[in-house]
């Protein structure tokens, strides 16, 4: 299994919530991030990843990771 680093973690939260259309200053974003353990970052990015699987599913009908 490939090592999750926290950097990485702190990336893919930021990626998803702004895919989301959840938009928040980025200094305070980086801050509240920063106080989150890894554990908690895998969680979130799994809800964004299961919500927007569930999302794409609901409006198009299918979901391909090809676009």
């Amino acid at each position: 299994m490939v090592p999750f680093s926290d950097v990485l973690a702190d990336d893919y939260v930021i990626q998803l919530l702004y895919l989301n259309e959840i938009y928040i200053d980025r200094f305070v974003l980086h801050y509240v991030i920063n106080l989150l353990d890894l554990s908690f970052k895998c969680t979130l990015i799994r809800l964004f990843i299961m919500c927007t699987t569930i999302d794409d599913i609901y409006l198009h009908g299918s979901f391909s990771l090809s676009d």
